[in-house]
């Protein structure tokens, strides 16, 4: 049938809103002319699934929405408290305005974030307010918004990658090589897009081309983070794969870009979790094959070190650092792979870690950026500025490991520094002793 009026309550708590949205725009319309409305109300504070809603409020234009500045109609807690509205419904904003600020001081005090976090999400006065959640601001979400805008700018966002197919080559130096695809549809949307396929890209950044040191490319110039998904079946299941090569940091010293996304690999393989770790495998080798690089949880990915012992690759598996307490600490002679977050407290220490790794400053072309400023992928940009504990979010929590390996780097290579030093004051004792300067 056909209606004059359709009003959607708490939008934000609808996870389907835009897939009815844009069916039910054929229910206000008869032949193409829209007759009839669509309304879509909700609360601050209510929003569970917040990215239909945001999408929907931000861009009213692509959903035949009314346009209020570039968005939707906006009402903040100090417009909707009848306590500072007169007898004809005229709100004494300065009054208003002052109340709640003085609210905001009050909770600013408290020494637990999630106060004020509460507050403004409740009582918002700007429109930021609205998107912040229960589990809300444990990564940094105004960074990962100010990025989005950047890489939205022209399409910029499909302009940094390449999407590319890998096929094994036993001539090429690593047994792999690469061409360009013409046609591609790698993951932009999140989440999900309604009837998008979800197969993903192999999308390439930095090729390793430019990775290179003195000609040769460094058998660790890579760290790779992977977030295994666990069901076979294509329509089973709500967990994608994720996959990310990153620029070793160590490297930085030799002008490579430190710290940067080289590439990607975020999707659903067709022929099922074999099918999404070869790629992976594919990945390792057109970046060098990287020694102990490839960063996995150990508790969902037996498929993926079951699939490097087979290819006789176990060794390309990152040894298994202990997680304890928020410390990194490392056993003596491991030889388990994969690592484990046991408990919320380890997982919020991973994602604490994380957030500051992604404010960290990072030289590039002799500017400093920091280094969520240089992600180039959109998808992961807008996991990131979505990202709750609640949640599902693929890329995230492969990317929550790189702090963790950067870490167990920084400590063998003090290790080893440690041990060559005093390696060097044995073998000084050892010539004095021969000289007879010790009895």
């Amino acid at each position: 049938g056909r209606r004059n009026l359709i009003i959607y309550e708490e939008i934000g708590l609808d996870s389907l809103l835009i897939p009815s949205w844009l069916s039910n725009d054929a229910v206000v319309s008869t032949d193409g002319y829209q007759f009839g409305i669509q309304a879509g109300i909700g609360t601050s504070g209510n929003i569970e699934t917040l990215q239909p809603a945001q999408t929907l409020f931000t861009r009213p234009a692509d959903y035949r929405c009314l346009d209020f500045g570039g968005n939707g109609l906006y009402l903040p807690a100090s417009i909707a408290n009848r306590k500072f509205k007169d007898n004809s419904g005229n709100t004494d904003f300065e009054e208003a305005n002052l109340f709640y600020q003085n609210r905001r001081k009050i909770a600013l005090e408290s020494p637990d974030p999630q106060v004020i976090m509460n507050e403004r999400m409740n009582f918002p006065l700007d429109i930021e307010d609205m998107w912040l959640s229960a589990d809300g601001g444990l990564l940094p979400s105004k960074e990962a918004e100010i990025r989005e805008k950047q890489l939205l700018e022209n399409n910029l966002y499909e302009k940094l990658g390449t999407a590319i197919d890998l096929v094994w080559d036993s001539n090429s130096e690593y047994g792999v090589t690469y061409s360009v695809k013409t046609q591609y549809e790698p993951l932009y949307e999140w989440p999900l897009k309604y009837g998008k396929s979800i197969a993903g890209e192999f999308m390439m950044y930095i090729s390793p081309e430019k990775l290179k040191v003195n000609g040769m490319l460094p058998n660790d110039v890579v760290i790779v983070l992977h977030d295994p998904y666990i069901s076979d079946e294509w329509d089973k299941g709500g967990s994608l794969g994720a996959t990310y090569w990153v620029v070793n940091p160590k490297y930085r010293v030799f002008g490579l870009p430190a710290n940067q996304i080289a590439a990607t690999y975020i999707g659903k393989h067709p022929n099922g979790v074999d099918g999404y770790n070869e790629i992976v495998e594919k990945g390792c080798a057109l970046y060098g094959n990287p020694v102990r690089a490839l960063w996995y949880e150990a508790n969902r990915g037996d498929k993926t070190r079951a699939h490097f012992i087979k290819k006789k690759k176990a060794h390309l598996l990152a040894l298994r650092p202990q997680f304890e307490q928020g410390q990194f600490l490392y056993e003596k002679n491991a030889t388990q792979t994969g690592y484990v977050v046991g408990d919320k407290l380890a997982k919020l220490t991973l994602i604490d870690a994380f957030s500051d790794w992604l404010l960290s400053e990072n030289e590039f072309n002799g500017i400093i950026y920091r280094n969520i400023e240089l992600i180039p992928c959109i998808f992961t940009i807008r996991q990131i500025k979505q990202y709750t504990l609640a949640g599902n979010f693929d890329g995230v929590s492969a990317l929550l490991a790189l702090p963790l390996a950067i870490g167990e780097q920084q400590f063998y290579a003090e290790r080893k520094s440690k041990s060559s030093a005093i390696s060097l004051l044995a073998q000084n004792l050892q010539k004095k002793v021969r000289h007879g300067r010790y009895i």
